[in-house]
């Protein structure tokens, strides 16, 4: 069951089953937890079975540990590179599951409740949309 803005690994999990059976090429998965999950698990290797590309923020904690879903062999991990993008972000998580990084610090993102709408903000959860919108115009351009 959702709680305002927070889910539950069942919920994340349900999630990527419904978008597995419903025609999702690609998932994002701009979220994160520190404990293993089998059932989130299953679904990824469900997801995976079916060839969805899955995206996932590696963690915003600066460990030598990736957080699930990313931790999982299947979903390309992403750390996030600094405002400089020279180096990893301090805040992002790494270790041998990374696949990938990308900026990730002070990037402007729509934002609930801002006065503007727009905020700029930092995280690896701003790192892994820019790597799935690659993904996706590469996809596009495969099709044609």
């Amino acid at each position: 069951m959702l709680e305002g803005e927070k889910g539950t690994t069942f919920d994340l999990a349900e999630a990527i089953f419904y978008a597995a059976d419903h025609g999702a090429d690609m998932m994002n998965m701009s979220l994160g937890f520190e404990n293993y999950s089998r059932y989130v698990n299953e679904a990824v290797q469900y997801a995976n079975d079916k060839g969805i590309l899955m995206i996932g923020a590696s963690g915003n904690k600066g460990k030598d540990k990736v957080d699930f879903p990313a931790a999982f062999p299947e979903v390309l991990a992403v750390g996030s590179l600094n405002g400089r993008n020279t180096s990893l972000s301090s805040f992002s998580n790494f270790g041998a599951e990374i696949n990938i990084v990308a900026p990730g610090s002070e990037i402007m993102s729509t934002y609930i409740g801002f006065p503007s709408s727009y905020k700029k903000m930092s995280g690896t959860s701003m790192a892994a949309p820019q790597v799935t919108s690659l993904a996706a115009m590469l996809k596009a351009q495969e099709l044609h």
